[in-house]
């Protein structure tokens, strides 16, 4: 890299906040993997729980001008529980995955459940993970640089 000397100092400067961040950054993966391993336990079968997913309804109205009534149409959402699209809990990777994306914003199916330990548990990882943890880890890289 001594003939791109300008690139060569931003990956000198890359390489030395990876090699001060990395044991934040493998703390961070475990609270993410123990966090999706609690989700893993609290949903992978909530029928054992007692817990049926909050499904939403829509009615479709099919009237044309004709003063043709073709009727109404309800369109209910249906929950496979034991299918990873549409409980993310269901296996530990997808668990650990959707937990993971916490930290990007990506809150779904969070709704579609109403139980009140996943809501103590979304808002203490949304308060560890999101502000306390990424915080931390921007301050480490600053501090770094």
């Amino acid at each position: 890299m001594r003939f791109f000397s300008g690139p060569a100092n931003y990956i000198n400067m890359i390489v030395n906040i990876l090699k001060i961040v990395w044991p934040f950054m493998c703390f961070m993966l475990l609270v993410t993997i123990a966090f999706g391993h609690a989700m893993f336990i609290l949903l992978s079968d909530p029928k054992a729980v007692g817990l049926d997913p909050n499904g939403n309804n829509f009615v479709i109205n099919t009237k044309n001008n004709a003063n043709n009534d073709l009727g109404d149409y309800t369109i209910s959402q249906d929950f496979n529980l034991s299918d990873p699209l549409d409980n993310y809990y269901v296996s530990l990777p997808y668990s650990i995955m959707a937990v993971f994306f916490w930290i990007l914003g990506r809150w779904d199916q969070l709704e579609e459940w109403n139980f009140w330990p996943i809501y103590v548990l979304t808002i203490v990882a949304g308060i560890l993970l999101v502000i306390i943890m990424q915080n931390m880890f921007t301050s480490f890289m600053a501090g770094v640089f």
